[in-house]
C-alpha cells in the first residue's frame, strides 16, 4: 500500500481513536489506532474483555465493511 493510501485511511479513522467498535458476533473492542506494518496497515482493536487481546485487522477494506461497527 501506498503512503498516500495511509494518509487517507490517518484522515477518516484518527478522530474513532479510543472509540467502542463491535464485531459480528457481538465482542467489543477498543479501536486504539492504525499499524502501519511492513507488509500492510492494519485497524488495531483490543477486547474490552478480561483477556484483553488484540486484533489487527488489513486497512484492505474499510473496518465497518470486515464486519465491525463503531458505536
Amino acid at each position: 500500500m501506498s503512503e498516500e493510501n495511509w494518509k487517507t485511511i490517518v484522515a477518516e479513522y484518527e478522530s474513532k481513536i479510543g472509540e467502542s467498535v463491535y464485531d459480528d458476533d457481538g465482542n467489543i473492542y477498543t479501536f486504539f489506532g492504525l499499524v502501519h506494518g511492513d507488509d500492510d496497515f492494519y485497524y488495531g482493536l483490543i477486547s474490552k474483555s478480561s483477556d484483553r487481546h488484540l486484533r489487527l485487522v488489513s486497512c484492505v477494506l474499510p473496518l465497518e465493511s470486515a464486519g465491525f461497527e463503531f458505536d
